[in-house]
């Protein structure tokens, strides 16, 4: 088994050689065109259906990692089994609920902070790393311990999927359009509607941060 995978994700042909994108015994690209799995929510979720996807395929290496392709990161060292390599941490100076609603609905943070305080009790540590927390680890890039990983996914789509049924669109491209258009407008939509992969990259920071060290 090799020591550790960084999937490159990527979703038009041009960014292989914009980006100088390549594969290696390592690095792995993954197109989200490609019809398997949950890519069809692309959409919806950018580039968590590679994620999902490759974890519910199960463990080929040690080590797992993402890059975007327009943000990679070089591996120093392999981390610890309480440590997580980074691509970055913004720093935006006011609390991450505060910054979400500066881009996207607040409701919708405030949804996923509700059920996390139903799951993990008031005042948990990812619901205060969202309300309090200036700081944020961006971009979903990431290596760290496939168990680890394996938790963190766990984790995060079990808050996903119940934001997703409470908004009643679940796995449903169509009802998400319909949701999109509805609450941001026929102009915002298209963007909008990426609201699941908005989320999850506030999850991941919030569940990198409570549980491990992390080092750029």
């Amino acid at each position: 088994m090799n020591n550790y995978k960084i999937y490159i994700v990527y979703h038009k042909e041009n960014q292989i050689q914009d980006y100088n994108l390549h594969e290696d015994e390592n690095h792995i690209l993954y197109d989200v065109r490609q019809n398997i799995g949950k890519n069809y929510l692309n959409p919806v979720w950018s580039e968590m259906v590679a994620m999902y996807n490759i974890w519910k395929n199960g463990k080929t290496s040690d080590y797992i990692g993402f890059n975007h392709y327009r943000r990679q990161f070089t591996v120093n060292r392999l981390p610890n089994a309480n440590e997580c390599q980074i691509y970055t941490v913004f720093n935006f100076g006011t609390p991450i609920i505060n910054q979400y609603a500066l881009c996207h609905r607040r409701q919708d943070i405030e949804s996923v902070i509700n059920i996390l305080n139903k799951k993990y009790g008031q005042n948990n540590p990812y619901s205060d790393h969202l309300l309090h927390s200036t700081h944020m680890i961006g971009n979903c890039c990431f290596l760290m311990t496939w168990e680890n990983f394996d938790r963190m996914m766990k984790f995060m789509f079990d808050i996903l999927e119940e934001f997703s049924i409470q908004e009643s669109c679940y796995e449903d491209l169509d009802r998400w359009v319909s949701w999109a258009i509805s609450n941001f407008g026929e102009e915002n939509y298209r963007y909008q509607m990426r609201v699941i992969g908005f989320l999850a990259e506030r999850l991941i920071s919030a569940f990198i941060s409570v549980s491990y060290r992390f080092y750029v």
